[in-house]
């Protein structure tokens, strides 16, 4: 048996892959045919017809219950690039000016701790699958199984950086914060762009379940940051599974948030190229990725879900649907067109609707492998762009933002 993530042999009926984390099994959430035609009866809902999904890489169809082994592992979504150039320009000069050692991170069976080299965490955030819990579970127990799982990464933490972690647990109601090697006045920085974001969306501070260092691969090798809305976390230990923890992250790439002059360097030089709007600065990348973050509490509004906390068979049709829609960027496309449309009876414009929305950044119009446009990328580069620049921001920011504030009631 092979996983059909990283190809690599597994042992037969694995649910977990032990060399990448892809979950290949999610308890009932992967039904045999007949079982989930019948349960696609009992269904009178619109996500009742979702019945399968093309995933690429020739992998053809399959149930769509496999998208939250997708979801866990693949964050596209929300990831947050340089520009290809500026990547490589700054691939160079961290190779000339600030080499790293080897990719040798290695696990002590014994005491779990790893060796790091440099820019590189212990944070385990990409290591971690397939808890169980036993008992019931109430949003609070999720929470806790969270928490647990954060605190045990800590031992090697400073009191600089344990209060600052603690500043956006009280502060900011995140449940668990992994910043351990961070620079502490860098990291004390970024709580304040939650600061000046929640207080003028305080619907924010209801979701976030995670902000975490992480390690990226050398193929993405420009990667700063990333929004990964739905990731099943732990599940119970009865025969169904279900229900099944989901965390919610902000995810920072260790190579540039452990060096925030590299990270720095490298926004101002996408900036000056047009990658990113103007003013960017090291805390820009959150400022983006919150910028996901309240485009997903808007859809999960507009399908009348409060809550990802916790997997349950009455809510996993309605998150699939969500998770869908949120990837193929359905709602997303609808609130810019939305905002274009407005914008139009108010201006006089000759311009189309990908050209006016371009005139944010070029990553207003990032497309993925595939060459599709990624629109929620065009959202959370307005939101970026009305944190930095505020009442200067460009129109088109102003419009789209304020269709989607419409659409989560702030």
């Amino acid at each position: 048996m092979y996983c059909n993530k990283c190809g690599k042999k597994i042992e037969e009926n694995s649910k977990v892959c032990k060399n990448c984390g892809n979950i290949l099994e999610v308890g009932p959430i992967i039904h045999e045919e007949k079982e989930y035609e019948e349960k696609k009866e009992r269904k009178t809902s619109k996500y009742s017809d979702l019945k399968f999904l093309l995933l690429g890489s020739g992998l053809g169809l399959i149930i769509v219950m496999i998208m939250f082994s997708a979801i866990t592992q693949n964050t596209s979504i929300g990831k947050y690039y340089f520009s290809n150039d500026n990547a490589k320009i700054s691939q160079k000069h961290e190779e000339q000016e600030d080499p790293e050692e080897p990719d040798n991170i290695e696990e002590n069976q014994d005491d779990k701790k790893t060796k790091k080299s440099k820019n590189k965490t212990e944070v385990e955030n990409d290591k971690t699958y397939g808890i169980s819990y036993t008992g019931e579970l109430t949003e609070e127990d999720a929470k806790e199984i969270i928490i647990k799982d954060s605190e045990r990464q800590k031992t090697d933490n400073t009191p600089e950086i344990t209060e600052v972690e603690n500043k956006f647990i009280n502060k900011y109601n995140i449940v668990a914060a992994n910043l351990l090697e961070m620079d502490p006045e860098f990291a004390d920085d970024l709580t304040e762009v939650f600061k000046t974001i929640y207080k003028e969306y305080p619907e924010m501070k209801k979701y976030l379940t995670n902000i975490t260092l992480y390690n990226t691969s050398v193929k993405d090798a420009g990667l700063i940051a990333a929004y990964q809305p739905i990731a099943p976390f732990a599940y119970s230990d009865t025969e169904s599974e279900l229900p099944a923890v989901s965390k919610m992250s902000i995810l920072l790439s260790a190579k540039y948030f452990l060096n925030p002059k590299k990270l720095e360097k490298s926004v101002k030089a996408s900036e000056k190229a047009g990658w990113f709007p103007e003013n960017c600065s090291k805390y820009s990348p959150v400022a983006h990725e919150l910028g996901h973050y309240l485009s997903f509490i808007a859809l999960k509004k507009e399908y009348g879900l409060d809550s990802t906390l916790i997997i349950t068979e009455d809510n996993y049709m309605q998150i699939l649907e969500i998770i869908e829609d949120f990837s193929n960027g359905d709602f997303s496309k609808s609130i810019i067109e939305e905002a274009y449309e407005n914008y139009k009876k108010e201006n006089d414009t000759t311009e189309s609707f990908d050209e006016w929305r371009g005139n944010i950044s070029e990553y207003a119009l990032a497309k993925d492998n595939e060459g599709n446009y990624i629109y929620d990328e065009t959202i959370a580069e307005a939101f970026h762009d009305i944190y930095l620049n505020g009442n200067n921001a460009n129109e088109e920011s102003k419009y789209i933002v304020d269709v989607l504030k419409e659409k989560i009631g702030e």
